[in-house]
């Protein structure tokens, strides 16, 4: 027994040192667990914790377990070991319903309202002291509760007596990876790669571009990272990874082969992987994989052998994978097949697979993004219109869909525009699951050097009161099923990992994940409390740090915004413009607004798209509830932020500010500029108190934001100027000559 608690005092303090094989480069994100600085909080932390004891041998719990002991030796700068045996002052009690020192001090009933992925912390009495219970009424409770005291900690909000039990918002968390396994293709430009399919060169900074996380011609042997990566995600409660491109087999992409027997093998892997911290697999799957992998004749969704085929694969994949989550699915959009090339419906898609998971538990998400030659016939008004497509194509399916089926719906009608309303197709389909997608990502307007902090935008998608059922029906009541009482729903996000040593390129850029993370889990926290988190735990509690880059964080939005969705302008952006394409390798996307007037309606006489009304624009305002579209159909009462989404205005417009259109589209490109350029000095002045490799490697991404910044700027100025043939009333535009003046 002696030798035991040698062993396991000794694997504690080599956890607690675990972090120093990493340097200072961002790879522990915010799960560092360096030494609280002393005082009182430090003192009152060490008192509290003498050790973890735990007496259940499941993976999970041994995760968790092992997570406490490497935190809480790092945070409290002593060795904090994982034993076994009777419980004791001091001790941190880990485990579930079916541990007997968890039992013995927290009733069943108790246990049993966390559900699936809830927990509690609880000081309980033990003889003259006590103890802190760490319990969920399953294994991914336990693991989401020991990141949390953690969290407690490492912010220094650890409470006198403690009382804490949460509960998931939404039963479904994920990201998206858009990943090939193509080689020499590193992804299909979202997450830290090329323009889409090329292979991976020189960043114009002389850094090599990141490739994709996935090592697929190394696995099923692991590279630590993958575990790493779990840790990150389960750290905030995300419970699910797509690990591959929704464009599965257009344009010679080879994502149809994770279908395959080898493939297979290399997933089973990194389930292993994923699984002690409660994240499952999901794989993006082609429409037409039975001819793509067995030259099957037809993929048709109504036909037997077909449907035989989907169960058998099925059957295949949870033999490897017995807690394998799902299929997620592209169709009939941008290349890629679906039901509609034999003349059937999406619900008889989706529920053609939805019927080969179900016997294993299993979901299928169906993705809600279809435009171009699938609309071609409907009417003229919704093709001309990408806003309007989604609901006019989806809504007519809605009760069609089985139960393990979700309609995956951006958040925007659009795709991934920084500025847009909420998708109306929320609150539109009450009997069907939905899933939001949104986008984690800097990609909109560059590369990874951009500081472009969305949890503001969460929140406003998820707060938003679509008013589909009075008053209250917000976004995050309909995914989470609770306004409609569907049994699955949630969230998934789009996100840059990749195979930097920091994950996302810039470290600034973790915030997003973490707070994508927090949102999915509670939506009712604010975005200051979570942003404050993360500062705090990714670059300590110093207050002038964490009010110097909250306020960074906090502004970045907006910022970004300004540079290219002015007003609610639609995307000005393309990969083909006169700007050199080597400036924009990092994500494809560089101004050109002349290739968009489509999206943003610039003419000679104003700006925008009039959506408010089916007579003189396109109709689209009528797919809100009443009390919804209400809001956005006057320019006098619609939001700023939405107004050129909404409205065709003339320049000479006048907000109530007295400002007219064309001048806050100036005043926001300029004064984007400006805020990078504020945002860089106030990291700049952190150079003291954050330590040098992350801080130089952050302040260098400044400089290349404010550079593009600048770039996005000057092509937008000149040409709103050109278009308008209105100056700046503050004399800041370049030389340029108005269209349709004589020279």
């Amino acid at each position: 027994m002696i030798a035991v608690k040698r062993t396991m005092a000794i694997a504690a303090l080599v956890a607690a040192c675990g972090f120093l094989a990493h340097a200072e480069n961002g790879y522990e994100a915010w799960l560092r667990y360096r030494t609280l600085a002393a005082g009182e909080c430090l003192e009152k932390c060490q008192a509290l914790v003498r050790r973890v004891v735990a007496d259940q041998d499941s993976e999970a719990v041994k995760a968790a377990g092992e997570e406490l002991t490497r935190g809480l030796s790092g945070l409290l700068g002593r060795p904090i070991a994982l034993t076994r045996g009777s419980v004791r002052d001091g001790d941190v009690i880990l485990g579930t319903a079916k541990s007997r020192i968890v039992a013995e001090r927290i009733q069943p009933d108790v246990l049993r309202r966390l559900g699936p992925e809830g927990f509690l912390i609880r000081s309980v009495p033990v003889g003259k002291g006590a103890a802190i219970v760490i319990a969920g009424q399953e294994d991914r409770g336990a693991v989401y509760g020991a990141f949390h005291f953690l969290r407690l900690v490492q912010t220094e909000t650890v409470p006198a007596k403690l009382n804490v039990e949460q509960h998931a918002t939404s039963p479904l968390r994920l990201v998206d990876h858009w990943d090939n396994l193509d080689p020499g293709r590193d992804t299909d430009g979202y997450p830290i790669g090329s323009r889409k399919g090329t292979p991976a060169k020189q960043s114009p900074d002389g850094e090599l571009r990141a490739a994709s996380i996935w090592k697929w011609d190394e696995l099923p042997r692991l590279s630590p990272r993958y575990r790493d990566y779990a840790r990150l995600l389960a750290s905030v409660a995300i419970n699910g990874v797509v690990v591959n491109n929704v464009n599965v087999s257009k344009h010679g992409l080879t994502g149809w082969k994770l279908l395959t027997a080898p493939y297979i093998a290399k997933l089973a892997a990194l389930a292993g992987a994923f699984r002690p911290y409660g994240v499952r697999l999901y794989i993006s799957v082609g429409f037409e994989s039975p001819i793509l992998i067995d030259g099957a004749k037809t993929a048709d969704p109504l036909d037997p052998g077909v449907r035989r085929w989907w169960a058998r694969k099925a059957g295949e994949i949870y033999a490897a994978i017995p807690d394998f989550g799902g299929f997620l699915v592209k169709a009939d959009s941008e290349q890629e097949p679906g039901p509609m090339t034999y003349h059937r419906t999406h619900a008889d898609g989706a529920n053609m697979l939805a019927e080969a998971l179900k016997p294993h538990g299993g979901i299928v998400m169906w993705r809600a993004f279809v435009y171009g030659s699938a609309m071609k016939e409907f009417p003229s008004e919704v093709q001309a219109d990408r806003a309007r497509q989604a609901y006019d194509f989806f809504h007519p399916l809605d009760g069609k869909f089985a139960d393990n089926v979700v309609l995956q719906v951006k958040h925007g009608p659009i795709d991934f525009q920084l500025r847009e309303p909420v998708s109306p197709l929320f609150g539109a389909m009450p009997r069907t699951n939905l899933l939001i997608e949104g986008f984690d990502y800097w990609g909109p307007t560059g590369r990874d050097a951009s500081v472009c902090y969305l949890a503001p935008m969460w929140k406003r998608i998820l707060d938003f009161d679509t008013h589909a059922k009075g008053a209250g029906s917000t976004v995050k009541r309909i995914i989470s099923g609770a306004l409609d009482k569907r049994p699955l729903g949630g969230s998934a996000a789009i996100i840059t990992v990749g195979d930097r040593p920091n994950w996302t390129g810039q470290i600034l850029h973790q915030a997003n994940i973490y707070a994508y993370g927090r949102l999915s889990w509670d939506a009712d926290l604010s975005v200051e409390r979570i942003t404050e988190e993360w500062v705090r735990e990714t670059f300590g509690n110093d207050p002038v740090v964490l009010r110097t880059v909250s306020k960074i964080l906090l502004n970045s939005w907006t910022a970004e915004a300004d540079t290219a969705w002015p007003l609610g302008l639609g995307g000005p952006m393309t990969v083909k413009s006169d700007i050199p394409a080597d400036r924009y390798t990092w994500s494809g996307n560089c101004p050109g607004p002349e290739k968009r007037e489509k999206l943003h309606g610039a003419d000679r006489d104003g700006v925008g798209i009039d959506r408010s009304s089916p007579k003189t624009g396109t109709g689209y305002l009528k797919q809100y509830a009443p009390q919804a579209a209400a809001m956005f159909a006057s320019p006098d009462t619609c939001p700023e932020d939405y107004l050129l989404f909404f409205h065709h205005l003339p320049y000479s417009y006048r907000f109530r500010s007295g400002k007219t259109v064309i001048q806050g589209i100036y005043d926001g490109l300029f004064s984007s500029v400006e805020r990078f350029e504020a945002m860089s000095r106030d990291w700049a002045a952190l150079k003291d108190r954050i330590d040098s490799e992350r801080h130089a490697d952050i302040l260098n991404r400044f400089r290349m934001q404010v550079e593009d910044a600048r770039t996005w700027r000057d092509v937008m100025a000149r040409y709103f100027f050109t278009v308008s043939g209105i100056a700046d009333e503050k004399g800041r535009l370049p030389a340029a000559e108005p269209k349709g003046k004589s020279k």
